[in-house]
């Protein structure tokens, strides 16, 4: 089993300082706590080792006769990232890229790159601003800036490229907070899984405890998104994990957890202090739906792990939940038709707008 290889390159994100304009126009697009995530030190051999238990039909992690996976709950408590929204899709083609680079940054020589944007070249063009710059400008390079963010992290590539359509979706500011960035991101992460290792290490840091590096106890109120815990909590041992211990190691010591090792509902009892509008993302954070990401439609399954959900078998809830998914769709224009509704409880539904 060769090691995988990590996404190196976000680490280049928090070089790129922002105005305070800039700022102002991050929040309104609701990715603002994913600007915060700092980079992590990926334990190479850990992530390999729980990735060979990974089942990419299911999406799931399964352990023995256990099974586990990143939920919209995991994606809103983790990154901050909205599960609640408009799906991210647009009615766009390639032919619409160099229509779209010319009217917010004008010049597309190096820039645009077969439907796609280069991320060093949107750094090193806009990274730089004046403190009192005009407005358009100020928007220009928060376009920019956020291409390169969602590039850099819940959209990444190895090839160091960001699609085109995230600018058709940054058009407008405020859209651009409507969106349910969690449900795209977690679709993204199921078809790409290699390219998201500090991702999916976060996420065994909340359910298996044997993978943490250092003795770490959250007491008190943790802020969303607890990735910034995270950091603050191991601080030095995040950055000495590597090699501990061999791949091999690993995957004995995983397929080995014992019941008392992990933990089903890592949220459960510590007092989070969620932010008013993910509220609607933490309930929704449980429903068996479909997850969007323009022509990617992945299934969010919980009732496949209805132990991590607090949930028994025996339970008529879970036992009840029926499985609603997009992939009959043969024309993918017709999601723009859908939308995630609202509904106290489980199960939340992908339903046609009448």
């Amino acid at each position: 089993m060769m090691l995988i290889k990590t996404n190196e390159h976000r680490a280049m994100l928090h070089k790129w300082k922002l105005t305070d304009a800039q700022e102002a126009y991050l929040k309104r697009t609701k990715l603002d706590m994913l600007a915060r995530i700092p980079d992590t030190v990926i334990d190479r051999p850990f992530i390999t080792a729980l990735l060979s238990f990974f089942d990419k039909e299911r999406n799931l992690f399964v352990i023995g006769d256990r099974k586990f996976f990143p939920s919209l709950e995991d994606m809103t408590y983790i990154y901050g990232l909205p599960a609640d929204g408009v799906p991210v899709v647009c009615d766009v083609d390639h032919g619409d890229a160099e229509r779209l680079c010319q009217k917010y940054f004008g010049d597309t020589k190096d820039l645009l790159l077969q439907g796609s944007f280069h991320l060093v070249e949107l750094r090193k063009r806009f990274e730089n601003l004046e403190e009192f710059a005009p407005e358009n400008t100020v928007e220009m390079h928060t376009r920019a800036y956020l291409l390169y963010l969602l590039g850099c992290t819940i959209f990444s590539t190895s090839g160091l490229k960001v699609s085109y359509r995230y600018l058709y979706l940054l058009e407008d500011f405020d859209k651009a907070g409507t969106y349910a960035w969690g449900a795209a991101a977690l679709a993204y992460l199921f078809r790409e899984l290699a390219e998201f290792t500090s991702d999916i290490q976060l996420w065994a840091y909340e359910h298996f405890p044997i993978a943490i590096p250092n003795s770490v106890v959250f007491s008190g109120n943790v802020e969303i998104p607890l990735c910034l815990a995270w950091h603050e909590k191991c601080g030095k041992a995040l950055k000495d994990v590597h090699h501990k211990q061999r791949l091999d190691e690993w995957v004995k010591k995983i397929s080995e957890m014992r019941e008392d090792e992990i933990i089903y509902e890592p949220y459960k009892n510590r007092v989070i202090v969620v932010p008013d509008h993910l509220c609607s993302s933490i309930a929704l954070g449980r429903a068996q739906t479909a997850l969007i990401c323009f022509e990617i439609v992945e299934h969010h399954l919980p009732n496949e792990c209805y132990k991590q959900f607090g949930y028994q078998y025996s339970d008529p809830l879970a036992r009840g939940l029926k499985v609603k998914t997009l992939m009959h769709l043969s024309n993918w224009t017709h999601l723009l038709l859908y939308k995630i509704i609202n509904h106290p409880i489980l199960p939340r539904v992908i339903t046609a707008i009448k």
